[in-house]
């Protein structure tokens, strides 16, 4: 539906017929676009080159009936078309079943009553505004499914690459043990050894992570040491955003532990620094922490309370460009929306606003334009898993 005035055209072969509606209608012409049609064959053009939300047409007309007027514009329209109020006399039932079959919005009985008139087009109009409201979130959930098949083909790349290169560092190792039998005498040369032997055991952790995310399925609750689940997601951070990113990681004085899916609260806190880092456009810095806080209140996330109780705190933040507090109002009831492709796909919190969903959290954003943006995500911590 028209986000300004909506669009109603009106369709009678009767020039007076017209002009009657026109003067019953004096008012509302102020606050619609109303176009009025003698002529059904320009009515259709009309019809199919702008975007109307309601179309009124009598059914008894030359050259094109309504009925078929009504067909032709479901076929050539598709989901998007207009919603059809039907006039017809009262003896017309075989038309008014046709026009039904042809999901007409309404039919409406000659003569036209202003009342009536008027009820049943803004009945019309709330039916084309739910009508558009759906196919909106369609379209949401097919972009949505397309990124889910994406990934899911990007994540079987990443796991046989990963396969391959843990194949070439085992291989190196190997050498470089061989190589410390054959030179331990050499105390310069088992040094340099030695050196080459940490890069590749760090290289072959940094690919045992990628392959326990990637390959994992199922969806298992566990007891996960987020201090431990972040130091992962630094090492895969670091080797996935520009080298002019700084990132600084404060990690709590104690070990806290929730009960997570180790996976879900990966990916959650890898989408946010991976944003963090396109928001800075290549340079800044991604600051992490982790803490505890109680909550003494229950809180409403999107729909659902959340209970009031001892929480993981985990934040990520940046010092880019930030967001006013329209954006983040938006993104705190609506944390789906999709961008614009040239800037990502948009789906990344709506991973985080699921993940936390599944794990009865919440998120806060804080920001504020020209001072970075901060993240704060809330796990609850078990009563086992609080000390």
């Amino acid at each position: 539906m028209s986000e300004t005035k909506p669009k109603i055209l009106f369709i009678d072969d009767e020039q007076h017929i017209l002009d009657g509606i026109k003067r019953k209608l004096h008012r509302e012409l102020k606050i619609w676009e109303v176009s009025f049609f003698n002529d059904p064959i320009q009515a259709k053009k009309a019809i199919l080159n702008e975007a109307y939300d309601v179309v009124i047409s009598d059914v008894r007309m030359p050259g094109i009936d309504g009925i078929s007027l009504l067909k032709d514009i479901k076929q050539a329209a598709g989901f998007n078309n207009p919603e059809f109020i039907i006039l017809t006399g009262e003896g017309d039932a075989d038309l008014k079943r046709r026009a039904l079959d042809l999901d007409a919005a309404d039919l409406l009985n000659k003569p036209v009553q202003k009342e009536e008139l008027l009820a049943r087009i803004n009945n019309a109009l709330r039916l084309k505004k739910a009508k558009d409201e759906i196919l909106e979130k369609n379209k949401l959930l097919e972009a949505q499914l397309f990124q889910s098949q994406k990934m899911e083909t990007i994540g079987m790349m990443a796991a046989g690459a990963a396969h391959d290169f843990n194949n070439v560092l085992a291989a190196i190792i190997t050498s470089l043990e061989l190589a410390e039998i054959k030179y331990g005498a050499n105390s310069a040369v088992i040094q340099d050894v030695r050196k080459i032997q940490k890069v590749a055991q760090h290289g072959k952790q940094i690919t045992a992570q990628i392959l326990k995310f990637v390959k994992k399925k199922k969806i298992k609750y566990e007891l996960v040491h987020l201090n431990h689940l972040i130091d992962e997601v630094i090492d895969v951070v670091r080797i996935s955003i520009a080298k002019m990113v700084e990132i600084k990681w404060t990690d709590s004085e104690k070990d806290i532990i929730v009960q997570a899916d180790y996976t879900q609260v990966f990916q959650m806190v890898l989408n946010l620094c991976l944003n963090a880092s396109k928001a800075m456009q290549g340079s800044g810095t991604i600051s992490l922490s982790l803490s505890q806080k109680e909550m003494n209140e229950s809180y409403y996330f999107l729909g659902k309370e959340v209970e009031a109780g001892v929480y993981a705190c985990i934040t990520v933040s940046d010092n880019g460009p930030g967001m006013d507090e329209k954006l983040i109002r938006n993104l705190q009831d609506n944390p789906v929306s999709i961008k614009p492709s040239k800037s990502g796909t948009g789906l990344g919190l709506s991973i985080v606003a699921r993940t936390l969903i599944n794990h009865s959290g919440f998120f806060v954003i804080e920001s504020a334009k020209t001072t970075g943006t901060e993240f704060n995500l809330y796990l609850p911590i078990p009563m086992e898993g609080s000390g």
